[in-house]
């Protein structure tokens, strides 16, 4: 999977049919609230981050709409409230999975008689876990004494649908506002077994149950675009 994203990638940027014309590039950046789904365990909250990506877009100004592709660095994961046996209070502390994020896919404009343009987007994601917060779990309390850092999944892949506004038709610098959600459709985290371990607190044993999580993220992205015109003379 990662392989083909590279390839498409490279293929995107050095495709003469696409980038003919021009093409649009820019930075984006804005809030993820990220969210997961445990098999194992149930009550996990969102995760709030920031994010950020360099993206490169397609132009045709005959084309009804574009080709897209960008990479960037996104927080997976999500929290948990637990009470300290420490401190003997309550915490809320994230699970975090940092990772470098590449998406490919198509973009569609369409108008609705205002001034600004409205678009929808599709595309294909792949990431690369780079690191976790996991560890600092290991010693808080015995309620957080899991995942652990060998059951997770360093590549990973999913959707990205998403939709938004630019604010400006001017030709060369568009400022626009993006909404999208991102589900997973591998897991960032697979144990497949059942784990006896010995709790640091009370010397008993006790089980980590085999778990599998998967990322659902919602992002909401503030993003300039400018164009670089290929004019024939």
């Amino acid at each position: 999977m990662k392989k083909f994203l590279l390839l498409v990638f490279i293929s995107f940027i050095c495709s003469a049919d696409l980038l003919a014309q021009g093409f649009y590039f820019g930075p984006k950046a804005g809030i993820t609230m990220a969210t997961q789904r445990w098999e194992a365990y149930s009550s996990r909250r969102p995760l709030m981050n920031i994010h950020a990506d360099l993206f490169i877009e397609s132009y045709n100004p005959n084309a009804a709409g574009s080709f897209y592709a960008q990479l960037g660095y996104h927080t997976r994961g999500s929290s948990i409230r637990f009470f300290n046996n420490l401190n003997l209070e309550t915490l809320t502390q994230g699970y975090k999975f940092q990772n470098i994020s590449l998406v490919v896919g198509a973009k569609s404009p369409f108008d609705l008689g205002h001034r600004n343009t409205y678009f929808y987007a599709v595309g294909i994601r792949g990431e690369y876990t780079v690191r976790t917060n996991l560890e600092e779990f290991l010693s808080l309390s015995t309620t957080s004494f899991y995942p652990l850092d060998q059951f997770v999944r360093k590549f990973l892949y999913g959707i990205n649908l998403s939709g938004g506004i630019v604010f400006s038709r001017r030709e060369f610098v568009q400022p626009f506002l993006e909404f999208s959600i991102q589900p997973d459709l591998s897991p960032q985290y697979d144990q497949y077994f059942d784990i006896q371990t010995t709790n640091p607190w009370t010397g008993q044993l006790q089980t980590i149950r085999a778990n599998k999580i998967r990322n659902v993220s919602f992002e909401v992205t503030m993003a300039v675009k400018f164009l670089r015109k290929v004019i024939y003379e």
